[in-house]
């Protein structure tokens, strides 16, 4: 009877670590995983779940001057941040690619200045603000949705995009322009 309630226990706490590492963030850069785990791995796992990263609310200056980090397309699971403070990636210098949460709504100034090696930003439509020099010195191509801020942006300052999508009008089949 207790070999059956050992394997019980075992087995139930397999399948219950397996439904959790599910959702643990899979970081394609070694040194922003040890970085996000440092700062929000609130259950002391020593991974990231999604929903760890959703709530955390800033960034502060964990990346600022990083040198080491090189991707970091899982920042779209940090869903809790609205705003991203001043240089909060500024001089990581060998960043190329970074995806930004949907909810962002203000890019502050200079966070992503001296990013020489950033190729790729994908910045989401909900962002309604970028502060000044807020790409001071980058090179590479916005990804963006017609007609956002970003957009704007990028067309104003002379910067390369890809647009994600496009809006179009609805057509209107009453006045004949369709």
């Amino acid at each position: 009877m207790k070999i059956i309630r050992f394997l019980f226990v075992a087995i139930a706490t397999l399948l219950c670590s397996v439904s959790v590492n599910a959702e643990n963030i899979e970081f394609a850069d070694a040194k922003v995983k040890e970085l996000c785990v440092a700062n929000w791995d609130t259950n002391g796992d020593g991974e990231l779940s999604k929903a760890e990263a959703a709530i955390v609310t800033t960034l502060d200056s964990v990346f600022t001057g990083n040198t080491d980090i090189v991707s970091f397309r899982e920042f779209q699971y940090f869903t809790g941040i609205t705003e991203i403070n001043r240089e909060a990636f500024a001089n990581c210098a060998n960043l190329e690619y970074i995806l930004l949460p949907k909810n962002v709504t203000t890019l502050s100034p200079r966070i992503f200045e001296q990013c020489d090696k950033l190729r790729e930003l994908h910045i989401p439509a909900s962002v309604t603000s970028i502060g000044t020099q807020a790409f001071y010195g980058f090179k590479g191509t916005i990804y963006c949705t017609y007609g956002s801020v970003a957009h704007n942006y990028a067309i104003t300052n002379n910067i390369k995009y890809i647009l994600l999508s496009i809006k179009k009008p609805p057509i209107n089949i009453m006045d004949g322009n369709y």
